[in-house]
């Protein structure tokens, strides 16, 4: 294996730098369309299921409701830094 030269590694390490940035600001453009989306559902005046069911009719709005939680979960982890898939690759064996 070929060492690699001390400016070819700065090189490597900006663009992976640039690459999370660019990833964290999509994550943080798709965290809004989400809230967007999840307001829009709650002042939407159709349902799944009507409201007037009692319990019945609130479990759609609470089914969408997690399952943005869950997205925001997904998202604020890429935004942290807490968790980027594509970073979890084994490192080669020098």
């Amino acid at each position: 294996m070929v060492k690699k030269s001390k400016l070819e590694e700065k090189a490597e390490a900006a663009e992976k730098r640039k690459n999370m940035t660019r990833r964290k600001v999509f994550s943080m453009i798709r965290v809004f369309i989400y809230l967007i989306i999840l307001f829009i559902y709650w002042i939407m005046p159709v349902d799944l299921i009507p409201d007037a069911l009692p319990f019945v009719g609130i479990l759609d709005d609470a089914s969408v409701t997690a399952f943005v939680l869950w997205l925001f979960k997904q998202e604020f982890s890429i935004i942290t830094g807490k968790e980027l898939p594509e970073d979890t690759e084994t490192p080669e064996k020098q």
